[in-house]
């Protein structure tokens, strides 16, 4: 059978050759490592990218850049390694906890981003000038969990994971159970320590309405939190909800 071809259009730059022999080229200085780490916290982030220069910067000969090993099981964002000259760019994903890949680079420059990069996130590698077997490790699946129950939407704020936590909320369950002891309303939010809103909604209801709902339900996903969630809750009468909380959720 023929191999049917779309509509094509010719790539519109020249297709230039650049030397890539270096990956497989033992290094004339013999195999070495240099080891860096990266908080995120106080160097790079959301904003700006780290630039790592050893060219004449390295305390002995380092000639090539042939590999990297990453561990970024201490980060909740994804992290990019950019190499410009080849246009090559390296994605490890969060909570990734060992990862070997070799990398196309014939400079001594390179560029590490981590555009959801919070404080707390920490990434660890090693630069390599030899390229060793590829080795990846899988990624746990352990989670955190926060459960509440019986909370009062007359109750202005619960603290549902302690503002001294930061870090990825990956599921989350909120239900309201509720027999209206009068008619109006009411409004709830999820949010992080710094008021930002994870999930809201309203309700409305009149006297004697009986209420069992999911107000709230993702088994996937992944948002990042600073300093702890809470469940905020306002009515504009004494309604007699009650919400229950399960929040799973990785650190940092």
């Amino acid at each position: 059978m023929a191999i049917m071809v779309p509509p094509a259009r010719n790539y519109a730059a020249p297709l230039i050759s650049v030397p890539a022999e270096k990956a497989n080229l033992p290094p004339k200085e013999g195999p070495r490592l240099i080891a860096c780490e990266i908080d995120w916290g106080t160097m790079g982030g959301p904003n700006n990218c780290v630039n790592l220069n050893f060219q004449n910067n390295a305390t002995l000969e380092f000639s090539q850049v042939s590999a990297l090993c990453v561990d970024n099981s201490n980060s909740g964002a994804d992290v990019v390694f950019i190499f410009p000259d080849t246009n090559t760019t390296c994605t490890i994903p969060s909570y990734t906890p060992y990862a070997i890949v070799e990398v196309f680079t014939n400079q001594l420059q390179f560029y590490v981003y981590a555009s959801t990069a919070q404080p707390n996130d920490i990434t660890r590698f090693d630069i390599l000038n030899y390229v060793p077997p590829p080795v990846v490790v899988p990624t746990s699946q352990e989670q955190n969990f926060a459960s509440a129950t019986g909370i009062d939407m007359g109750t202005a704020s619960t603290q549902l994971v302690p503002t001294s936590v930061s870090g990825t909320l990956e599921a989350a369950y909120i239900y309201l159970s509720m027999a209206a002891t009068n008619t109006g309303g009411g409004s709830w939010a999820l949010e992080d320590g710094n008021n930002n809103i994870i999930a809201q909604g309203a309700i409305q209801v009149s006297s004697g309405n009986k209420i069992d709902i999911t107000l709230f339900q993702n088994t996937d996903m992944r948002v990042r939190f600073q300093n702890g969630l809470k469940m905020v809750c306002s009515q504009t009468a004494v309604l007699g909800g009650q919400i229950s909380a399960n929040l799973y959720y990785r650190t940092p």
